[in-house]
């Protein structure tokens, strides 16, 4: 945990919430991975399909959640001891990248 927590501390700093998503954070609580939120199924898409095409693979959390939420689409980025900081600069330049199209 030690890692991911330091890697999602650095993601936390170099990445700000967008009007496309949301960064999902609990203060003193170490998440899963980098928890992006989208209200716009096409949006959620479009980001998951571009971190693919630039060899990031995200997961796609709860496919089959039903909730009736405004902000539902759930995107997870691992960042676990199999990565180091240079793996959350290139997710962050891809992520940079994406918004920059929009």
């Amino acid at each position: 945990n030690k890692a991911k927590e330091e890697h999602l501390n650095y993601l936390y700093e170099k990445i700000q919430d967008a009007n496309q998503f949301r960064i999902i954070k609990r203060e003193g609580y170490t998440a899963f991975g980098l928890l992006l939120l989208f209200k716009d199924k096409n949006e959620f898409h479009s980001l998951r399909n571009f971190l693919v095409e630039n060899r990031v693979f995200p997961s796609f959390l709860w496919p089959n959640n039903m909730i009736e939420y405004k902000w539902r689409y759930f995107l997870n980025l691992h960042v676990d001891y199999r990565y180091d900081i240079n793996d959350m600069d290139y997710i962050i330049s891809v992520i940079m990248k994406w918004l920059e199209k929009k």
